[in-house]
């Protein structure tokens, strides 16, 4: 009876151990920061796209090893004194060029304030590169905050196509986190059978004891 006592504690603290693993959380993790400066609202240290420029411009990140995008950060701002809307789309690489739409996020674009979207639930592969594009609704204009010391490879939106271009950097800070998958209903239910029958032989054990006694 001991034995079987601590065979079923074992196989408890497993299932727990197990639980967490699979529905906690890892830490959130970093995928780009390009933010070096500190937020200045509308004026000339920014890339205009939209009505004025460009449609849309973007930039390039790697998944890392996240499974998930959890918030964006971007010092944009508007070039009119009126709140703009604008659009996040996050698209796949294809050969170094924004390929398929995979999740849009709205916002509202203001003159003094950054953005900050949170609790974002955009499912990507770890260690796949991405592409973070801003859209502006039509007949606007934003304006993306550069940094001053960052240089890479920006995407520049005309029309249905991209192309890239060698600039400094938009500002912009992507958080992602891995979260491992969740037990299907079917696992769930396993397992609930599972220690439904170790209980009922934990019984027929104890009950036969008692008749052998």
């Amino acid at each position: 009876m001991a034995m079987i006592i601590s065979r079923l504690r074992a196989l408890a603290v497993g299932t727990l151990t197990f639980l967490w693993m699979t529905i906690a959380p890892v830490s959130a993790t970093t995928l780009l920061n390009t933010i070096t400066e500190p937020f200045i609202g509308h004026g000339t240290n920014g890339y205009m796209f939209g009505a004025f420029g460009p449609d849309s411009i973007g930039v390039a990140f790697n998944s890392l090893a996240s499974n998930k995008i959890t918030e964006i950060e971007a010092f944009m701002s508007t070039s009119t004194t009126a709140a703009v809307g604008m659009n996040f789309i996050l698209m796949t690489d294809a050969g170094g060029l924004p390929g398929v739409n995979l999740f849009s996020k709205g916002f509202s674009l203001g003159v003094n304030s950054p953005v900050l979207l949170t609790s974002l639930d955009w499912t990507v592969t770890p260690g796949t590169a991405y592409w973070l594009i801003a859209l502006p609704s039509p007949a606007t204009t934003g304006v993306w905050e550069f940094s001053q010391s960052l240089a890479g490879t920006i995407a520049v939106g005309a029309g249905v196509g991209f192309g890239t271009i060698p600039a400094l950097l938009p500002e912009v800070r992507i958080e992602g986190e891995l979260t491992a998958a969740v037990p299907e209903p079917s696992t769930w239910a396993m397992m609930l059978l599972g220690f439904a029958g170790i209980g009922y032989g934990v019984y027929r054990r104890k009950k036969l004891a008692a008749v052998t006694a």
